[in-house]
Order: C-alpha cells, then structure tokens, then sequence
C-alpha cells in the first residue's frame, strides 16, 4: 500500500504541473483536444512511475525520494516555462505580453512554500520553490524595467491608429478624386 506521503506527492505533482490555464478551459477545440491529450499523457506517465516506485522501492525514503526528486524536477520546469516570455520581453523592451497579476502570484506562492520547506526542512519542497523565486523574482524586475517603455509603445501604437483612422475619414469626406472614372 502507497504511503500518505507518496499519495500526497503524486497529487502534488499533478496538480501542480496542471493550473486551470493548463486545462484548455479557455482555448479553441483543436488546442484544448491537443492540451488534454497532453494532460492525460502526462498523468498516464505519472500514475506509471507512481506504480513503479510503489512495486520497486521498498523503503518510504527511497519512495520519497524518487518522488520528491520527479516532483521537483516538474516544478522546475512549471516555473521556468516564462523564460520564453521574458526573452520576448527583452527583446521588444515591452512588457504588453507577461502578465503582472500571475507573475506576482507565483512569486508569492513560491516564497510561501519556500520558507514553508525550509520550516519543516524539506529540500525537496524548499529547492524546486526556491528556483521559482528566482524566476519569479527575475519577471518582476523586467516588469519593473520595462513597464514605462511599454506604456510610451501603446501611446505610440494608438496615436499612430487615429493618425490613420483620420486620413481615411478625411478622403472619404473630400469626395471623388479629380480625374478618375468611377
């Protein structure tokens, strides 16, 4: 029989690798038939190395461990997964496309569950999380950076949209062009 620990550690990983954006709740169908299929693969895969470990390991440590090692190792890679973003962000010196009320609440929940492992000293809980405030840190201070920049590019964008906008409403208010046939 799987420990409490090792159950609490596979709905961890779960869970955690898989927040609602994840789901495909708010994407097209072909999107949301690949985001799931994706999801069911990766719980398939889980519950597989769940077993695994459950049927080879014979230690509650070694379980814990593995467990812990997986479950780090996917929430790494969930926290690292705004690196793309934030190359964009450098590149276009805009922030329009990060998102500061998630940014913000990942660096608050992975400051939480950082001095929440270093209480109870669990590296398996304080390292993974401990990255994620890095990361999160890291998207907060481009934000920081680059918000006024961004904010001049939207100006820009919108004065150039009336500028247009203008020229057409003023060539269709001055009538046919001389010297055409209509």
């Amino acid at each position: 029989m799987a420990s409490r620990d090792t159950i609490r550690t596979v709905i961890g990983i779960v869970g955690g690798k898989y927040n609602f954006n994840d789901t495909g709740l708010i994407t097209n169908g072909k999107k949301r038939l690949q985001v799931f299929t994706t999801l069911v693969a990766s719980i398939l895969v889980l519950a597989a190395l769940a077993v695994l470990d459950i049927m080879l390991v014979h230690t509650h440590e070694h379980r814990s461990m593995i467990l812990g090692i997986l479950g780090g190792a996917m929430n790494i890679i969930s926290y690292a997964s705004p690196l793309s973003v934030m190359k964009m962000v450098i590149q276009t010196k805009s922030v329009e496309y990060m998102p500061f009320y998630l940014s913000m609440a990942i660096f608050f929940n992975t400051v939480c569950w950082t001095a929440y492992g270093l209480i109870i000293f669990d590296p398996y809980i304080t390292i993974p999380n401990g990255v994620g405030v890095i990361f999160s840190t890291a998207q907060l201070l481009l934000y920081a950076i680059y918000y006024k920049s961004t904010q001049r590019q939207i100006e820009a964008r919108r004065r150039e949209e009336q500028m247009v906008l203008g020229k057409v409403v003023l060539m269709a208010d001055s009538g046919p062009i001389v010297g055409t046939t209509l």
